[in-house]
């Protein structure tokens, strides 16, 4: 399709490519975001799952000329897993600068209300925080979720709220200022956009490494 200087790939989708690299002379960087192929399983089951993608996936990376990285411990791992450091190039992720309030509009509130925001995967950790939330009734705490929880993984308890997905930036940022921490209790992330989103909102942050 004409002259190509460079060829951007999202995770496996140049796998293809990437084995004819000896007869295509173009430059390829690929891109697996959170590498969660090589990071903590939260069961047995999402470990097998795991072990399943680290042979293709180690292909692309080393195939590749240019293996993008969020930055931080994840260029570690690269490293680890046997890619050249000249060749990872770090971009890390932003969010928009309407995300940000003022701190003077920041409020005490006198109930502490913890948020959690994702889908549901095993390894997002809700069934660890469930556990948490079960053992906490005594601190009067509140628990909202957003995010596509399965009906047998919610709590029925009055200080615990179910908001579903929520796809409308306004109704998320409204529900995100009501909160005062942010929990992201995962075994294995990249970084994620929404603990930046929740910071610029002045939200604390109760996270994993």
């Amino acid at each position: 399709q004409g002259k190509v200087d460079f060829i951007y790939v999202q995770g496996l989708t140049g796998m293809y490519l990437l084995k004819k690299k000896g007869q295509i002379k173009i430059p390829v960087g690929v891109n697996f975001h959170g590498l969660e192929m090589f990071q903590k399983a939260g069961d047995f089951k999402s470990k097998v799952q795991k072990i399943l993608f680290v042979f293709p996936v180690l292909f692309c990376l080393k195939r590749s000329d240019v293996v993008y990285s969020l930055g931080g411990n994840l260029s570690k791992l690269l490293i680890k897993k046997g890619i050249l450091k000249s060749k990872i190039r770090e971009i890390s992720i932003g969010i928009d600068e309407s995300w940000f309030i003022s701190s003077n509009q920041i409020t005490n509130k006198s109930i502490r209300t913890f948020l959690f925001i994702g889908r549901y995967e095993r390894r997002k950790g809700i069934e660890e925080l469930n556990m948490v939330i079960k053992n906490t009734k005594e601190l009067g705490a509140i628990f909202n979720f957003i995010g596509n929880i399965p009906e047998e993984k919610k709590i029925l308890m009055n200080n615990v709220n179910y908001y579903g997905l929520i796809k409308d930036t306004n109704s998320l940022k409204l529900i995100i200022q009501q909160a005062d921490v942010l929990v992201c209790p995962s075994y294995s992330e990249g970084t994620p956009t929404v603990i930046l989103e929740a910071m610029a909102n002045g939200l604390a942050i109760l996270a994993t490494d």
